[in-house]
């Protein structure tokens, strides 16, 4: 570092020693703060945890056999699950509600269930449905089973689909028509009972499937999508909070910075690093003067005047250039500047900084040498 980089960077830290130590004490809290509650007391929160879980799963399945003579499908084929079946060789619709579970640990359920067959007329008023008839009856006879995790309960039941629609024209006869659409659908009434990861299960569940009952000889299914129900078990579990890696290294990181840094300012201080002598500061403003009033300054080889007069700047000395219409003329070899005119002026450099170190050099001014004419030479002020 430079003499001149040394004294302006001293100057800037003296000047503002105690907004340094300010600082840097706030920087050492922050760190020492962030360092105890990262490392020592991190502190904790409140997290819910999954304990267990299990999951239901419960759809219908249904098939149409084949009865009766055609060109596409052989009698006794079996068509399962589509979505429209033909009432002339599919009269009959067989299902079945299917229903199983997984769970994370071990269960035993026991699942009952019955069905209803429901067959009503529907419209549409106000957008609203209405209903304008509705009949019901059992379907098929409740069942129950008990199933482990894996395991699936079934719930049969069938329907003569030809039947159904003879009677719902009979219905509609006896009404005198209707004003309604016709349809049928399948109520499965599920109630389920046990224990599953170690708790116990008690719960009750209705599935639908609907039938259309299509006007062109067919009816389609509606309904039968699978449907899946998760059940989690949460328990609330106090937790050591955790930091990333930038806050657990950088914590310490700034504390042990900012203390280095005010230990080696105060040792800085204390041990007189920092001061700036008055020789530096007449240099280094010199130095700034130099650059500024470079366009009034020109190098020559000038011979010393008898009796100029002193000047103490050379702010002072570019000055008294402006004011006699004159340049100032520089010996660079001696650092000293003169302005000629009816009364010569001269102004000397302070002694520059030592081998890149700040210091009071000797001074290069020879009076004798030069001719200014000793102590008795007038001085004049002129900054």
């Amino acid at each position: 570092m430079s003499g001149r980089e040394s004294v302006r960077l001293r100057r800037a830290v003296g000047d503002r020693f105690g907004a340094l130590v300010g600082l840097l004490l706030v920087l050492a809290l922050v760190g020492g703060a962030f360092t105890y509650t990262t490392h020592v007391e991190p502190g904790t929160h409140v997290e819910e945890r999954t304990v267990s879980s299990w999951e239901s799963t419960a759809g219908y399945a249904h098939s149409a056999t084949v009865t009766s003579e055609n060109g596409v499908f052989g009698v006794g084929r079996t068509l399962s699950d589509r979505a429209l079946y033909f009432d002339a060789i599919t009269p009959t619709l067989d299902g079945e509600l299917r229903y199983g579970y997984e769970a994370t640990g071990e269960g035993e359920l026991t699942v009952r269930s019955s069905s209803t067959l429901v067959v009503r007329a529907v419209g549409e008023r106000d957008d609203r449905e209405v209903v304008y008839w509705r009949v019901s009856e059992p379907l098929g006879r409740p069942s129950s089973s008990t199933i482990a995790p894996g395991e699936t309960f079934t719930a049969p039941f069938g329907t003569n689909v030809s039947a159904l629609k003879e009677r719902v024209a009979r219905i509609e006869t006896e009404l005198g028509g209707s004003p309604g659409t016709p349809e049928a659908s399948v109520l499965t009434r599920v109630r389920v009972s046990g224990t599953v990861n170690g708790e116990q299960v008690s719960r009750s569940r209705e599935f639908t499937m609907t039938l259309t009952l299509d006007e062109g000889g067919t009816y389609r299914v509606l309904g039968d999508e699978e449907i899946t129900r998760t059940t989690n078990s949460t328990e609330r579990v106090v937790v050591r909070d955790e930091y990333g890696p930038l806050r657990r290294a950088g914590a310490p990181a700034l504390l042990a910075l900012s203390l280095l840094g005010l230990v080696g300012l105060v040792a800085a201080r204390s041990t007189d690093r920092l001061e700036v002598t008055e020789a530096e500061r007449s240099r280094s403003a010199f130095e700034r003067a130099r650059e500024e009033f470079d366009e009034w300054i020109t190098p020559a080889d000038v011979d010393p005047p008898t009796d100029p007069v002193r000047v103490h700047t050379l702010e002072g000395l570019v000055d008294l250039a402006i004011d006699t219409g004159e340049r100032v003329l520089e010996a660079p070899e001696r650092e000293r500047y003169y302005v000629f005119g009816q009364q010569d002026y001269v102004y000397e450099a302070p002694a520059p900084f030592a081998d890149g170190e700040p210091g009071a050099a000797e001074s290069t001014t020879d009076t004798d040498d030069e001719g200014d004419g000793g102590d008795d030479t007038p001085v004049e002020d002129a900054s």
